[in-house]
């Protein structure tokens, strides 16, 4: 820009002076009136233009440091399109969803959520399993789930109950149910979450009070019974009329409290930054791995999959 101003400068002054040699005396005294209009014009044009330039600079640095502070929680428009991935699903405004696209979520969860503390309370639930019985590996299996899809349903019912029921007394399976699916969470301050669920606001809620009681029970052999109940239930009231009414494990208030209010929804975001760190990336679900790796056979017969991975394979195997 300045060099073009110097330049402009330069060729106007070679230009009058060559002009000057040539012309009467009343067309010079014009010409000096017109430049001076000019470089007036010009000069006033010119800081206000420079004046624009660098407050865009400024506007630019600030916007981008304030973008790289936003916290991403759940960014699923990679995911294609699917049979369960339908016009149900609300997308977030275009305002939040530039913000969802320049994410770094571990800072601000890992606040929240202390990940060592959740590593400790894994160690120790592998560790237990060892000490009960040592003949063999000890696999762990991972379930990502969502309370409406109809997959997700057939697979709880189906295939992960039994195969709890059957297998979960081995002591050899760490088992993780993940309830957020192809959910969304961004913040929205003070430490609570705006979630959107694929299937709608019931399935949100449903999530949530998973979510809710696998963080208040926390061991599988007492919080597995009510996943499966729970799954493709209509509502929390439903849920709570077949699942939680007349349970002497749990708090049935503390539960729905925490399913409804901004407990469970940083217990969904929690849920949506272990999803997010799934590789290969969810596309489908009930979204299944053991040992890390996804397994599609584990859908269709789950037991199986796992007893092929114990080795030697427990009696309840057998």
């Amino acid at each position: 820009l300045l060099g073009a101003v110097t330049l402009y400068c330069y060729l106007a002054r070679s230009i009058f002076r060559s002009a000057a040699n040539t012309m009467s005396h009343g067309v010079m005294i014009r010409l000096k009136v017109l430049r001076a209009h000019l470089h007036r014009s010009f000069r006033h044009y010119l800081y206000g233009s420079l004046t624009v330039v660098v407050l865009y600079f400024i506007y630019l640095h600030f916007t981008y440091r304030g973008e790289r502070s936003r916290v991403r929680i759940a960014d699923l428009d990679r995911f294609p399109a699917g049979h369960e991935f339908d016009g149900r699903f609300a997308k977030v405004p275009p305002r939040e969803e530039k913000f969802a696209n320049k994410i770094d979520m571990g800072g601000f969860l890992s606040n929240l959520f202390p990940r060592k503390e959740k590593e400790n309370e894994m160690n120790d639930i592998k560790e237990a399993v060892h000490n009960k019985e040592t003949a063999g590996n000890v696999l762990t299996a991972s379930f990502f789930i969502e309370a409406h899809c109809p997959d997700t349903t057939r697979f709880v019912h189906s295939q992960l109950w039994h195969a709890w029921q059957r297998l979960f007394a081995t002591n050899r399976i760490v088992w993780t149910v993940v309830p957020f699916g192809k959910a969304r969470c961004l913040p929205r301050g003070n430490s609570d979450f705006s979630c959107q669920c694929q299937h709608g606001p019931n399935e949100c809620e449903l999530n949530q009070l998973m979510n809710c009681v696998i963080d208040q029970l926390r061991y599988p052999s007492d919080y597995m019974p009510f996943i499966n109940c729970i799954q493709g239930k209509t509502d929390l009231l439903d849920a709570r009329r077949q699942c939680l009414d007349g349970q002497q494990l749990v708090s049935v208030s503390r539960l729905l409290d925490c399913a409804s209010g901004i407990e469970g929804r940083r217990l969904l975001a929690r849920a949506g930054q272990a999803t997010m760190q799934l590789q290969p990336p969810l596309t489908f679900v009930p979204w299944i791995t053991l040992d890390g790796v996804r397994s599609v056979d584990a859908m269709y017969d789950l037991r199986e999959n796992l007893c092929n991975r114990l080795i030697p394979p427990p009696p309840q195997c057998l």
